[in-house]
């Protein structure tokens, strides 16, 4: 698909940009410069025209790691697209850095389409866009906040869209989704990198590199998934940033199809882990427990496990596995037993199976009579009993975990309970 690539300096208005473009709330948006740091994908459909849109962090004059790893991403974006979006602050005017970043595009050979953002006042003077004019390039005037000239911009997207030649031949993001979650560093960027076998994002050893969550495709046995990286989430939100953060985290496990849930190895479990797990399991997402960094620990693994299953008594049979992102240690197996889980996604059951499973089950209050899946994705298996008020939390685990067993379903399964 034809890419196109939003570059500036920090708090031009990039990301009001690209969710105005994109037609969500794709990226996190706020007044602190700074927020965008990985690279954000969205897709822009206009008339009958479509493209892929792709935000990116400011580039700073800091000589910091951050800033650096920033700049990288940003080239990473500028060669992958068929060409740019090079957003300027109307009201602040043209700065030493943008002058830079105009440079470096064009020793790139990346002639960009000048987009002079917070022009919010309309009509438009001349003299008010006099100094753009100067930099010699195609100009539009818009404001990204409002919607003015929007619709011209995306006129001229889509024109130069049909005028260049686009050879690069990509792989479109689809397939089954996989949500990477957990605390912040514990190594869910690195994992997302090393999948892909890309620098897909930003990896530093500060807690809260990553904030937009970040989308990436893989092929794995001839099956799509699509990888989303999300902010770590904290026990504590110190800011609102990162409550929008953490909020973007949590849909995240709403959308996906299956859950990566990382522990660092040598940290251990924490109470949030636990409230992670709480989460994925009331959306009926198969999940995956991976304690990663297993390199730095010095222990055995069904000590590990024993532990994870002590603290954790109320999973049914959590999948463990253990993994490293520096020695590769257990990421074979992690591509295999996704492969699994997905194969199961759409898990049926025969009527006559599962009710010859029930009669298996000893305890008779309540009495089960019949039993029938009713729902796919997740299993939904409706229990047609004498009294639905003996059923209560308990019962429902001990059965939920029987049926698993004698199934042999390894994805999470949901039950409703009707008087017969």
């Amino acid at each position: 698909m034809f890419k196109v690539c939003i570059v500036g300096r920090p708090n031009v208005g990039k990301s009001t940009l690209f969710n105005r473009l994109v037609g969500k709330k794709k990226a996190f948006v706020d007044k602190e410069p700074g927020i965008t740091r990985d690279r954000n994908y969205g897709e822009v459909i206009w008339g009958k025209s479509s493209f892929t849109l792709i935000d990116t962090g400011g580039i700073a004059d800091e000589k910091t790691d951050i800033a650096e790893k920033i700049r990288e991403q940003v080239d990473f974006a500028i060669k992958e697209a068929d060409f740019c979006l090079f957003l300027l602050d109307g009201k602040e005017g043209i700065l030493p850095s943008d002058i830079e970043i105009l440079n470096s595009l064009r020793k790139r050979e990346k002639e960009p389409l000048l987009v002079v953002n917070k022009m919010d006042k309309t009509p438009y003077k001349e003299s008010d866009l006099a100094d753009f004019y100067k930099l010699g390039l195609s100009l539009i005037p818009i404001s990204s906040e409002h919607g003015i000239n929007v619709d011209e911009l995306l006129d001229e997207i889509i024109n130069r869209q049909q005028t260049i030649d686009n050879s690069l031949q990509t792989t479109e993001v689809e397939g089954i989704n996989i949500a990477i979650i957990g605390r912040p560093n514990v190594g869910k960027s690195s994992l997302l990198n090393l999948i892909t076998k890309k620098q897909r994002a930003i990896v530093l050893p500060i807690p809260g590199t990553t904030r937009d969550s970040i989308d990436e495709a893989f092929t794995f046995k001839d099956r799509k998934f699509t990888l989303v990286d999300t902010a770590g989430i904290r026990k504590k939100i110190s800011s609102r940033i990162e409550a929008g953060y953490v909020a973007s985290a949590k849909r995240c496990i709403k959308k996906a199809n299956i859950v990566w849930l990382l522990i660092d190895g040598v940290e251990g479990l924490t109470s949030q882990e636990k409230r992670l797990i709480e989460e994925i399991e009331r959306e009926f997402v198969p999940y995956l427990i991976l304690v990663n960094k297993w390199d730095l620990v010095k222990g055995d693994k069904n000590d590990y496990r024993a532990y994870i299953l002590q603290s954790l008594p109320f999973l049914d049979s959590p999948n463990i596995l253990f993994t490293s992102c520096i020695t590769r240690v257990g990421i074979k197996t992690l591509l295999n037993e996704t492969y699994r889980l997905s194969e199961s996604l759409n898990l049926s059951v025969k009527t006559s199976l599962l009710n010859k499973a029930i009669s298996q089950f000893k305890e008779e209050r309540p009495k089960i009579y019949y039993a029938t899946q009713t729902s796919l994705s997740p299993p939904t298996f409706t229990l047609f009993v004498n009294n639905p008020s003996f059923s209560n939390e308990i019962w429902i685990k001990r059965i939920k975990r029987f049926l698993r067993k004698k199934l042999n379903i390894s994805i999470p399964i949901n039950l409703l309970i009707k008087k017969a």
